[in-house]
Protein backbone atom coordinates (compact mmCIF):
# COMPACT_ATOMS: atom_id res chain seq x y z
CA UNK A 1 0.00 0.00 0.00
CA UNK A 2 1.05 3.77 -0.81
CA UNK A 3 1.35 4.73 2.95
CA UNK A 4 4.12 1.57 3.52
CA UNK A 5 6.25 2.66 1.18
CA UNK A 6 8.43 4.82 3.62
CA UNK A 7 7.50 3.17 6.51
CA UNK A 8 11.55 2.40 6.63
CA UNK A 9 12.93 5.73 6.50
CA UNK A 10 10.50 6.70 9.00
CA UNK A 11 11.08 4.48 11.18
CA UNK A 12 14.94 5.25 11.27
CA UNK A 13 13.58 8.91 12.14
CA UNK A 14 11.34 8.22 15.44
CA UNK A 15 13.56 4.81 16.41
CA UNK A 16 14.92 7.22 19.43
CA UNK A 17 11.49 8.84 19.82
CA UNK A 18 9.62 5.50 20.17
CA UNK A 19 11.67 3.70 22.88
CA UNK A 20 12.33 6.16 24.97
CA UNK A 21 8.52 6.52 25.17
CA UNK A 22 7.42 2.80 25.56
CA UNK A 23 7.96 2.90 29.43
CA UNK A 24 6.36 5.88 29.44
CA UNK A 25 3.23 5.24 27.60
CA UNK A 26 2.25 2.72 30.28
CA UNK A 27 3.71 4.51 33.25
CA UNK A 28 1.23 5.00 36.46
CA UNK A 29 -0.91 2.45 34.19
CA UNK A 30 -1.92 -0.89 36.35
CA UNK A 31 -1.43 -4.87 35.20
CA UNK A 32 -4.91 -5.23 33.96
CA UNK A 33 -4.56 -1.99 31.23
CA UNK A 34 -1.03 -2.93 30.27
CA UNK A 35 -2.28 -6.83 29.73
CA UNK A 36 -5.50 -5.25 27.74
CA UNK A 37 -3.30 -3.15 25.13
CA UNK A 38 -0.77 -6.22 24.23
CA UNK A 39 -2.28 -8.11 21.45
CA UNK A 40 -1.04 -11.67 21.65
CA UNK A 41 -0.04 -14.79 19.36
CA UNK A 42 0.21 -14.93 15.52
CA UNK A 43 -2.64 -17.06 15.37
CA UNK A 44 -5.55 -15.30 17.13
CA UNK A 45 -6.07 -12.19 18.49
CA UNK A 46 -6.98 -12.97 22.11
CA UNK A 47 -6.17 -9.66 24.11
CA UNK A 48 -4.13 -11.31 26.29
CA UNK A 49 -0.03 -11.16 27.17
CA UNK A 50 2.35 -14.07 27.02
CA UNK A 51 3.36 -15.33 29.90
CA UNK A 52 6.20 -17.46 31.29
CA UNK A 53 4.10 -20.95 30.52
CA UNK A 54 5.72 -22.88 27.56
CA UNK A 55 2.30 -23.69 26.16
CA UNK A 56 2.17 -19.72 25.10
CA UNK A 57 3.30 -18.34 22.34
CA UNK A 58 7.10 -17.14 21.91
CA UNK A 59 5.71 -13.98 20.29
CA UNK A 60 3.01 -11.60 20.34
CA UNK A 61 2.12 -8.41 18.95
CA UNK A 62 2.01 -4.90 21.11
CA UNK A 63 0.73 -1.60 20.23
CA UNK A 64 3.27 0.93 18.90
CA UNK A 65 3.87 3.72 21.51
CA UNK A 66 3.85 6.83 20.23
CA UNK A 67 2.89 10.49 21.78
CA UNK A 68 1.27 13.40 18.92
CA UNK A 69 5.02 14.80 18.61
CA UNK A 70 5.94 11.13 17.31
CA UNK A 71 3.21 10.77 14.94
CA UNK A 72 3.55 14.37 13.80
CA UNK A 73 7.28 12.80 12.43
CA UNK A 74 5.69 10.57 10.16
CA UNK A 75 3.20 13.04 9.04
CA UNK A 76 6.40 15.54 8.20
CA UNK A 77 7.99 12.62 6.30
CA UNK A 78 4.88 11.67 4.59
CA UNK A 79 4.61 14.83 3.30
CA UNK A 80 7.18 14.47 0.85
CA UNK A 81 4.49 11.85 -0.86
CA UNK A 82 2.06 14.57 -0.35
CA UNK A 83 0.09 12.35 2.24
CA UNK A 84 0.04 15.86 3.82
CA UNK A 85 -1.71 18.66 2.46
CA UNK A 86 -1.49 22.42 3.59
CA UNK A 87 -3.47 24.58 1.19
CA UNK A 88 -2.76 28.65 2.07
CA UNK A 89 -5.48 30.71 0.58
CA UNK A 90 -5.91 34.55 2.26
CA UNK A 91 -9.21 33.40 4.06
CA UNK A 92 -8.81 29.60 4.72
CA UNK A 93 -6.44 27.26 5.72
CA UNK A 94 -6.66 23.59 5.35
CA UNK A 95 -4.46 20.39 6.53
CA UNK A 96 -4.80 16.99 5.78
CA UNK A 97 -3.88 14.90 8.81
CA UNK A 98 -2.69 11.37 7.86
CA UNK A 99 -0.95 9.96 11.66
CA UNK A 100 -2.35 10.76 14.65
CA UNK A 101 -1.76 9.22 18.32
CA UNK A 102 -4.50 7.92 20.21
CA UNK A 103 -4.37 6.17 23.69
CA UNK A 104 -0.09 6.75 23.01
CA UNK A 105 -0.46 4.79 20.37
CA UNK A 106 0.46 5.19 16.66
CA UNK A 107 -2.70 5.17 14.18
CA UNK A 108 -3.36 6.76 10.83
CA UNK A 109 -5.64 6.46 8.49
CA UNK A 110 -6.01 4.13 5.18
CA UNK A 111 -6.90 5.86 2.50
CA UNK A 112 -6.77 2.95 -0.02
CA UNK A 113 -9.13 0.84 2.51
CA UNK A 114 -10.69 3.65 3.82
CA UNK A 115 -9.97 2.78 7.59
CA UNK A 116 -8.53 3.83 10.76
CA UNK A 117 -5.47 1.84 11.65
CA UNK A 118 -3.39 1.22 14.81
CA UNK A 119 0.39 0.45 14.32
CA UNK A 120 1.85 -2.88 16.54
CA UNK A 121 5.08 -4.00 16.73
CA UNK A 122 5.88 -7.88 16.80
CA UNK A 123 7.59 -8.85 20.34
CA UNK A 124 9.42 -11.90 21.34
CA UNK A 125 10.65 -13.38 24.92
CA UNK A 126 14.09 -13.06 25.74
CA UNK A 127 16.25 -15.10 23.74
CA UNK A 128 13.55 -16.41 21.03
CA UNK A 129 15.15 -15.85 17.49
CA UNK A 130 11.97 -16.04 15.12
CA UNK A 131 12.03 -18.66 12.16
CA UNK A 132 12.13 -17.55 8.25
CA UNK A 133 8.53 -17.40 8.38
CA UNK A 134 8.34 -15.64 11.01
CA UNK A 135 7.61 -11.74 11.43
CA UNK A 136 10.91 -10.36 12.64
CA UNK A 137 11.22 -9.05 16.04
CA UNK A 138 9.85 -5.18 16.04
CA UNK A 139 8.20 -5.69 12.22
CA UNK A 140 4.85 -3.14 12.05
CA UNK A 141 1.66 -4.33 11.26
CA UNK A 142 -1.26 -2.40 11.12
CA UNK A 143 -4.44 -3.24 12.71
CA UNK A 144 -8.23 -1.75 12.13
CA UNK A 145 -9.38 0.99 14.29
CA UNK A 146 -12.33 2.54 15.71
CA UNK A 147 -13.03 6.65 14.10
CA UNK A 148 -10.73 8.90 16.06
CA UNK A 149 -12.25 11.95 18.46
CA UNK A 150 -12.33 14.95 15.54
CA UNK A 151 -11.51 16.89 18.93
CA UNK A 152 -7.68 16.15 18.42
CA UNK A 153 -7.99 18.11 15.47
CA UNK A 154 -8.75 21.00 17.29
CA UNK A 155 -5.12 21.96 17.90
CA UNK A 156 -4.52 22.26 13.70
CA UNK A 157 -7.06 24.76 13.55
CA UNK A 158 -5.67 26.91 16.04
CA UNK A 159 -4.04 28.89 12.41
CA UNK A 160 -6.99 30.92 11.87
CA UNK A 161 -6.03 33.48 15.00
CA UNK A 162 -2.64 33.68 13.55
CA UNK A 163 -3.57 35.17 10.26
CA UNK A 164 -5.90 38.08 11.47
CA UNK A 165 -4.56 41.41 10.81
CA UNK A 166 -4.82 44.88 12.28
CA UNK A 167 -7.68 46.75 11.07
CA UNK A 168 -7.79 48.81 8.97
CA UNK A 169 -9.53 52.71 8.71
CA UNK A 170 -12.05 52.80 5.64
CA UNK A 171 -13.15 56.59 7.54
CA UNK A 172 -14.68 59.53 6.50
CA UNK A 173 -12.65 61.94 6.25
CA UNK A 174 -9.25 59.66 6.55
CA UNK A 175 -6.71 59.59 9.24
CA UNK A 176 -4.47 61.65 7.28
CA UNK A 177 -7.19 64.07 6.45
CA UNK A 178 -8.29 64.76 9.71
CA UNK A 179 -11.95 66.67 10.28
CA UNK A 180 -12.85 70.14 11.21
CA UNK A 181 -15.04 70.15 14.06
CA UNK A 182 -18.80 69.86 13.86
CA UNK A 183 -18.61 67.65 10.65
CA UNK A 184 -19.70 63.83 11.10
CA UNK A 185 -17.50 61.16 10.92
CA UNK A 186 -17.84 57.72 9.10
CA UNK A 187 -16.37 55.29 10.46
CA UNK A 188 -15.65 51.51 8.75
CA UNK A 189 -12.27 49.31 8.67
CA UNK A 190 -11.80 47.32 5.34
CA UNK A 191 -13.58 44.19 4.85
CA UNK A 192 -11.39 41.37 6.66
CA UNK A 193 -12.52 37.42 6.84
CA UNK A 194 -13.89 35.22 8.16
CA UNK A 195 -10.81 33.14 8.12
CA UNK A 196 -11.17 29.81 8.13
CA UNK A 197 -9.17 26.79 9.47
CA UNK A 198 -10.32 22.80 8.38
CA UNK A 199 -8.53 19.83 9.65
CA UNK A 200 -9.06 16.30 8.12
CA UNK A 201 -8.44 12.71 9.40
CA UNK A 202 -10.20 11.21 6.31
CA UNK A 203 -13.58 11.80 4.76
CA UNK A 204 -15.41 11.72 7.89
CA UNK A 205 -13.32 13.25 10.34
CA UNK A 206 -12.95 17.00 10.18
CA UNK A 207 -12.76 20.14 12.20
CA UNK A 208 -13.13 23.33 11.42
CA UNK A 209 -12.80 26.87 13.63
CA UNK A 210 -13.75 29.98 12.23
CA UNK A 211 -12.97 33.59 13.23
CA UNK A 212 -15.25 36.28 12.07
CA UNK A 213 -15.18 39.96 12.64
CA UNK A 214 -18.17 40.65 15.02
CA UNK A 215 -17.27 44.70 15.65
CA UNK A 216 -15.34 47.28 15.83
CA UNK A 217 -14.69 50.06 18.79
CA UNK A 218 -13.47 53.77 17.80
CA UNK A 219 -11.55 55.79 20.38
CA UNK A 220 -11.22 59.09 19.14
CA UNK A 221 -8.49 60.12 21.55
CA UNK A 222 -10.82 62.92 24.05
CA UNK A 223 -12.32 59.66 26.21
CA UNK A 224 -15.43 58.80 24.08
CA UNK A 225 -15.56 55.60 23.13
CA UNK A 226 -18.31 54.42 20.17
CA UNK A 227 -19.09 50.89 19.49
CA UNK A 228 -20.20 49.35 16.18
CA UNK A 229 -21.21 46.47 14.59
CA UNK A 230 -19.61 44.54 12.05
CA UNK A 231 -16.98 46.91 10.25
CA UNK A 232 -18.56 49.66 10.68
CA UNK A 233 -20.42 51.61 7.90
CA UNK A 234 -18.14 53.11 4.87
CA UNK A 235 -19.40 56.37 3.36
CA UNK A 236 -21.41 55.99 0.37
CA UNK A 237 -21.59 57.62 -2.27
CA UNK A 238 -24.68 58.75 -2.12
CA UNK A 239 -23.66 59.94 1.07
CA UNK A 240 -21.01 62.31 -0.18
CA UNK A 241 -22.22 65.69 0.42
CA UNK A 242 -23.84 65.05 3.91
CA UNK A 243 -22.33 66.71 7.24
CA UNK A 244 -24.24 63.92 8.99
CA UNK A 245 -22.23 60.99 11.09
CA UNK A 246 -22.99 58.10 9.77
CA UNK A 247 -25.01 55.16 11.91
CA UNK A 248 -21.05 54.55 12.86
CA UNK A 249 -20.36 57.54 13.27
CA UNK A 250 -18.24 60.34 15.37
CA UNK A 251 -18.86 64.37 15.46
CA UNK A 252 -15.84 66.33 17.60
CA UNK A 253 -17.34 69.32 18.55
CA UNK A 254 -15.27 70.38 21.86
CA UNK A 255 -12.56 73.34 21.18
CA UNK A 256 -10.80 70.91 22.72
CA UNK A 257 -10.25 68.78 20.45
CA UNK A 258 -8.95 71.22 18.54
CA UNK A 259 -5.80 72.26 20.66
CA UNK A 260 -5.36 68.68 21.58
CA UNK A 261 -2.78 66.84 20.20
CA UNK A 262 -4.88 63.26 19.47
CA UNK A 263 -4.13 60.37 19.12
CA UNK A 264 -7.33 57.76 17.81
CA UNK A 265 -7.42 54.21 17.82
CA UNK A 266 -9.90 52.16 16.15
CA UNK A 267 -10.16 48.25 17.73
CA UNK A 268 -11.84 45.34 16.02
CA UNK A 269 -13.22 41.97 17.71
CA UNK A 270 -13.31 38.57 16.69
CA UNK A 271 -15.70 35.80 17.62
CA UNK A 272 -14.19 32.59 17.12
CA UNK A 273 -16.02 29.16 17.06
CA UNK A 274 -15.28 25.51 16.12
CA UNK A 275 -17.02 22.69 15.19
CA UNK A 276 -16.47 19.09 14.77
CA UNK A 277 -17.90 16.18 12.48
CA UNK A 278 -19.60 15.02 15.14
CA UNK A 279 -21.97 17.70 15.70
CA UNK A 280 -20.01 19.00 18.47
CA UNK A 281 -19.42 22.92 18.72
CA UNK A 282 -18.42 25.76 20.81
CA UNK A 283 -16.92 29.24 21.20
CA UNK A 284 -13.47 30.38 22.26
CA UNK A 285 -12.56 33.69 23.94
CA UNK A 286 -12.85 36.64 21.29
CA UNK A 287 -9.83 38.16 19.73
CA UNK A 288 -8.92 41.54 19.68
CA UNK A 289 -6.50 43.48 17.35
CA UNK A 290 -6.36 47.64 17.13
CA UNK A 291 -4.44 50.32 14.97
CA UNK A 292 -3.54 53.66 16.83
CA UNK A 293 -2.99 56.70 14.29
CA UNK A 294 -3.39 60.29 14.79
CA UNK A 295 -6.24 62.62 13.83
CA UNK A 296 -6.13 66.31 13.33
CA UNK A 297 -9.49 68.15 14.37
CA UNK A 298 -9.54 71.67 13.28
CA UNK A 299 -11.64 74.93 12.96
CA UNK A 300 -12.75 76.21 10.10
CA UNK A 301 -12.57 80.07 10.19
CA UNK A 302 -15.08 81.89 7.95
CA UNK A 303 -14.35 85.44 7.09
CA UNK A 304 -17.63 87.88 7.63
CA UNK A 305 -18.10 90.81 5.23
CA UNK A 306 -20.08 94.07 6.22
Amino acid sequence: MRLSRRLSLVGVLVALAVTASVDQAFAGEGDGHRDAVLESSVSDDEVTPPDDDDDEPPCWWRRSPANDAVAEVYNVVEHVNTIVQTILTLRRHEVTVVFYSERNTLHRYNEDDDTYEYQVLRTCRDGYTPGPDEPAIGAPDWWEATDPDPAILLSRTQVVTTVIEAPRPEMSPPPDAGAPVNLGLWIAVEEAGPYEAFATLGPRVWALRTATLAGITFDPGNGDVVSCTGRGTPLAASESDTIEAGPCGYVYTAYDDVIADLTASITARWEVTWELSDGRSGRDPDITTSVTFPYDVYEIQTVGTG
